[in-house]
């Protein structure tokens, strides 16, 4: 499906000519698809981006800009961050547990009658799932 036709396939949505279920079905379908396809060439597209000299080059048209992969530091096996990680998961632990509580109209307090502090709770955006069965 070209540009032009998810363009098109959108105002039908909107203008109530689709229904909005199936379109939204068909686009995460095509969504996967070519997910599916860029994952299978892309080492391919890096191969020949290698071949390029300059770090940003263009062909038909098209900006390409090669990056470099970031580094990144792993703590798992120093002890004293396993510790201190752990005593963290313990104290977050305390703080969900308090809030479910107050929710349920309990008293948040350890057993020492000391309080515990609430974490502050953000929540995600609903979302649709798509299962499309093989027939």
């Amino acid at each position: 499906m070209r540009q032009e036709e998810i363009a098109k396939l959108v105002e039908e949505v909107e203008q109530g000519e689709r229904e909005a279920l199936f379109a939204y079905a068909n686009l995460k379908a095509l969504e996967k698809e070519t997910n599916s396809a860029i994952n299978q060439i892309e080492h391919l597209a890096k191969e020949e981006a290698e071949q390029e000299p300059e770090k940003t080059f263009s062909r038909h048209g098209i900006e390409f800009e090669k990056h470099n992969g970031s580094r990144r530091f792993s703590y798992k096996d120093i002890s004293i961050w396993q510790e201190k990680n752990k005593e963290l998961k313990d104290i977050e632990k305390k703080a969900k547990h308090a809030f479910e509580a107050k929710q349920k109209g309990m008293l948040t307090a350890t057993k020492d009658g000391e309080e515990i502090e609430l974490p502050s709770v953000k929540y995600t955006k609903d979302s649709l799932i798509v299962r499309i069965r093989k027939q």
